[in-house]
């Protein structure tokens, strides 16, 4: 009889373990996944930041070189850092120009379309819209 309840006691032992074991797995999955997605997270936030960074450095570009010359009508889309930019410009009026700069970072698209106003040689921000 005391070789019975030792058995039983053993047997109840590696339920437990097998138990605890299985919990353990499933909070390490729970876990990897969490990260997982968090990685995922984190890259189309960067990736997200290096779009507009790139959207802004084609728009003060294009406005240096307009302050440079009002002649200057943009430059064609190249590449920039980890993306491409470029920016076509026109005039709308007298000392008034549209900008439209364009930026992309793997295969994501950012365009700005902002209105310039000269006042002898200083740029006066009219409006700014981000565009689909």
């Amino acid at each position: 009889m005391v070789r019975l309840r030792a058995h039983r006691r053993s047997g109840h032992a590696i339920v437990i373990a097998l138990v605890v074991l299985v919990l353990v797995a499933a909070a390490g999955a729970a876990i990897a996944t969490f990260l997982q997605l968090e990685m995922r997270s984190s890259l189309q936030e960067s990736r997200r930041i290096q779009l507009v960074a790139l959207g802004d450095a084609a728009l003060a570009e294009a406005l240096a070189e307009l302050s440079r010359s009002r002649a200057y009508r943009g430059s064609a889309e190249r590449r920039f850092g980890k993306g491409t930019i470029g920016s076509t410009v026109r005039a709308i009026g007298v000392d008034r120009y549209e900008i439209v700069s364009t930026a992309t970072v793997t295969g994501r698209d950012r365009r700005v379309v902002a209105e310039v106003s000269f006042s002898g040689s200083k740029p006066s921000l009219v409006s700014w819209k981000l565009t689909p």
